[in-house]
C-alpha cells in the first residue's frame, strides 16, 4: 500500500521587487509604443494612397 504525504509550502513569486506604480508605468509605456507604431503605420498607409492618387492624377490629366 502507498502513502501519500501532503506537501505544504507556499509558492513564492517569481519577482517581488516591483511596485503597483512601476508596473503601471510599464503598461503605460507599452501602450505609448503601440500607439506611436500604429500612427507610423497609418501615416505610411496615407503617404502611398496619397503618392497613388496624384500619380493617377497625372496619367489622367496631363499636363502638356
Amino acid at each position: 500500500m502507498k502513502h501519500v504525504t501532503t506537501i505544504t509550502k507556499t509558492p513564492l513569486l517569481a519577482n517581488n521587487e516591483t511596485t503597483d506604480l512601476s508596473f503601471l508605468l510599464s503598461i503605460l509605456s507599452l501602450g505609448f509604443d503601440l500607439v506611436t507604431t500604429f500612427i507610423g503605420a497609418a501615416s505610411t498607409v496615407f503617404e502611398g494612397l496619397l503618392s497613388a492618387l496624384t500619380q493617377f492624377n497625372s496619367v489622367k490629366n496631363p499636363e502638356s
